[in-house]
Protein backbone atom coordinates (compact mmCIF):
# COMPACT_ATOMS: atom_id res chain seq x y z
CA UNK A 1 0.00 0.00 0.00
CA UNK A 2 2.62 2.50 0.89
CA UNK A 3 4.45 1.81 -2.89
CA UNK A 4 1.09 2.99 -4.03
CA UNK A 5 0.84 6.10 -1.61
CA UNK A 6 -2.16 4.04 0.21
CA UNK A 7 -3.53 3.47 3.21
CA UNK A 8 -3.85 -0.18 3.96
CA UNK A 9 -7.19 -1.04 5.74
CA UNK A 10 -8.46 -4.42 7.55
CA UNK A 11 -11.72 -6.07 4.81
CA UNK A 12 -13.17 -9.46 6.05
CA UNK A 13 -12.97 -12.10 3.75
CA UNK A 14 -15.77 -14.28 2.95
CA UNK A 15 -13.74 -16.72 1.24
CA UNK A 16 -11.40 -16.97 3.98
CA UNK A 17 -13.71 -17.38 6.85
CA UNK A 18 -15.44 -20.21 5.03
CA UNK A 19 -12.42 -22.19 5.13
CA UNK A 20 -11.56 -21.41 8.49
CA UNK A 21 -15.37 -22.25 9.59
CA UNK A 22 -15.00 -25.46 7.25
CA UNK A 23 -11.77 -26.49 9.14
CA UNK A 24 -13.10 -25.92 12.65
CA UNK A 25 -16.15 -28.50 11.64
CA UNK A 26 -13.52 -30.73 10.37
CA UNK A 27 -12.00 -30.38 13.77
CA UNK A 28 -14.64 -31.14 16.32
CA UNK A 29 -15.46 -34.23 13.86
CA UNK A 30 -11.75 -35.62 14.32
CA UNK A 31 -10.88 -34.42 17.21
CA UNK A 32 -11.19 -38.41 18.95
CA UNK A 33 -8.40 -39.59 16.64
CA UNK A 34 -5.27 -37.45 16.77
CA UNK A 35 -4.19 -38.30 13.77
CA UNK A 36 -7.15 -37.79 11.53
CA UNK A 37 -7.08 -34.42 13.43
CA UNK A 38 -3.55 -34.16 12.46
CA UNK A 39 -4.61 -34.77 8.66
CA UNK A 40 -7.71 -31.75 9.12
CA UNK A 41 -5.31 -29.38 10.25
CA UNK A 42 -2.55 -29.75 7.39
CA UNK A 43 -5.45 -29.87 4.63
CA UNK A 44 -7.04 -27.01 5.91
CA UNK A 45 -3.90 -24.95 6.54
CA UNK A 46 -3.10 -26.39 2.90
CA UNK A 47 -6.58 -24.92 1.76
CA UNK A 48 -5.48 -21.71 3.29
CA UNK A 49 -2.36 -21.71 1.24
CA UNK A 50 -3.86 -21.93 -1.99
CA UNK A 51 -6.47 -19.37 -1.54
CA UNK A 52 -3.73 -17.02 -0.66
CA UNK A 53 -1.47 -18.18 -4.09
CA UNK A 54 -4.72 -17.74 -5.89
CA UNK A 55 -5.04 -13.99 -4.61
CA UNK A 56 -1.28 -13.04 -4.68
CA UNK A 57 -1.67 -14.23 -8.76
CA UNK A 58 -4.60 -12.02 -9.23
CA UNK A 59 -2.83 -8.81 -7.57
CA UNK A 60 0.50 -9.63 -9.62
CA UNK A 61 -1.68 -9.46 -12.52
CA UNK A 62 -3.05 -6.60 -11.72
CA UNK A 63 -0.06 -4.92 -10.63
CA UNK A 64 1.41 -6.08 -13.66
CA UNK A 65 -1.34 -4.57 -15.88
CA UNK A 66 -0.75 -1.06 -13.59
CA UNK A 67 3.04 -0.88 -14.96
CA UNK A 68 3.67 -1.31 -10.79
CA UNK A 69 7.09 -3.54 -11.45
CA UNK A 70 7.92 -2.62 -7.52
CA UNK A 71 4.97 -3.94 -6.50
CA UNK A 72 5.06 -6.94 -8.59
CA UNK A 73 8.53 -7.96 -6.96
CA UNK A 74 7.29 -7.63 -3.40
CA UNK A 75 3.79 -9.62 -4.36
CA UNK A 76 5.87 -11.93 -5.99
CA UNK A 77 8.27 -12.75 -3.49
CA UNK A 78 5.04 -13.29 -0.83
CA UNK A 79 3.41 -15.54 -3.69
CA UNK A 80 7.20 -17.67 -3.54
CA UNK A 81 6.50 -18.06 0.53
CA UNK A 82 3.28 -19.06 -0.09
CA UNK A 83 4.02 -21.81 -2.44
CA UNK A 84 6.72 -23.08 -0.45
CA UNK A 85 4.60 -23.41 3.03
CA UNK A 86 2.10 -25.47 0.60
CA UNK A 87 4.80 -27.75 -1.13
CA UNK A 88 5.85 -28.51 2.10
CA UNK A 89 2.18 -28.87 3.89
CA UNK A 90 1.69 -31.31 0.47
CA UNK A 91 4.88 -33.36 1.43
CA UNK A 92 3.75 -33.64 5.05
CA UNK A 93 0.29 -35.39 3.69
CA UNK A 94 1.53 -38.91 2.59
CA UNK A 95 3.02 -39.68 5.98
CA UNK A 96 0.15 -38.34 7.71
CA UNK A 97 -1.90 -40.45 5.65
CA UNK A 98 0.70 -43.64 6.71
CA UNK A 99 0.08 -42.61 10.08
CA UNK A 100 -3.65 -42.81 10.21
CA UNK A 101 -3.69 -45.75 8.08
CA UNK A 102 -1.35 -47.69 10.98
CA UNK A 103 -3.75 -46.09 13.39
CA UNK A 104 -6.70 -47.50 12.38
CA UNK A 105 -5.46 -50.90 11.77
CA UNK A 106 -4.11 -50.91 14.95
CA UNK A 107 -7.61 -49.97 16.39
CA UNK A 108 -9.62 -52.66 14.63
Amino acid sequence: HELLGLTAKRVPCDGAAGIVLEGDKLLKETADVPTLADLAIVGGCSKVEHYEIASYRGLIAAAETMGQADVVKLLTENLQQEEKTAQTLEQSMPMLLKQAAQSSTASA
